[in-house]
């Protein structure tokens, strides 16, 4: 083999060094492609969890909320106490419904929002 490489002459030899070099550029290209389209998948779905959770904790928040307002109603019977429910409430509404809507492809997730 390496006496037919020893046989060619010098522009063959060069023709076949430049084809190896353009297909290791074709190669190293295309694993390149391949691990940056995986990188921005990966991407996407952090940006996805990030935004559940965010809402998730701010679902918290309203609940909080919400107990914040119905315990100060219930020890004074003043009416005002009751608007930190009532922005709870709708908060929690807001926040839940955008929950629902972001893990529609997770029936999993889905049943746990039923549950709970």
């Amino acid at each position: 083999m390496l006496e037919k490489f020893n046989n060619l002459d010098i522009k063959k030899k060069l023709m076949l060094g430049f084809a190896v070099v353009v297909l290791v550029i074709f190669v190293l290209s295309t694993i390149v492609f391949i691990n940056f389209s995986s990188y921005l998948n990966a991407n996407v779905w952090n940006d996805h969890t990030r935004k559940v959770l965010s809402n998730l904790d701010n679902i918290i928040a309203s609940m909080v909320n919400m107990e914040t307002g119905e315990r100060g109603f219930a020890i004074t019977g003043d009416e005002s106490f009751l608007e930190p429910y009532t922005t709870g409430k709708a908060d929690f509404d807001t926040y839940f419904n955008e929950v629902k809507e972001l893990t529609i492809d997770n029936p999993t997730q889905q049943e746990n929002l039923k549950k709970n």
